[in-house]
């Protein structure tokens, strides 16, 4: 059964950049986490003055969503 594409270390980085820019133009402090489609992480980042417990819930959020194929809010 197939998961679906790899995701690379750069793919990874080429997704976050708008994440990270709506976040910026927004003002929100964020974490991004970027899984493959085994919900292992690829890429992480996290903005400066971010609160420590987004760090474990991103994580959380992008594996779930991954190895359920669904999206969590």
């Amino acid at each position: 059964m197939s998961y679906g594409s790899p995701v690379t270390l750069e793919t990874a980085k080429k997704i976050a950049v708008p994440a990270i820019a709506e976040a910026r133009k927004n003002q929100w402090t964020m974490v991004v986490a970027i899984v493959d489609p085994a919900g292992d992480l690829v890429y992480f980042e996290r903005m400066d003055d971010t609160q420590v417990g987004s760090v474990e819930v991103a994580i959380s959020k992008a594996r779930s969503a991954a190895r359920f194929k669904r999206p969590t809010k």
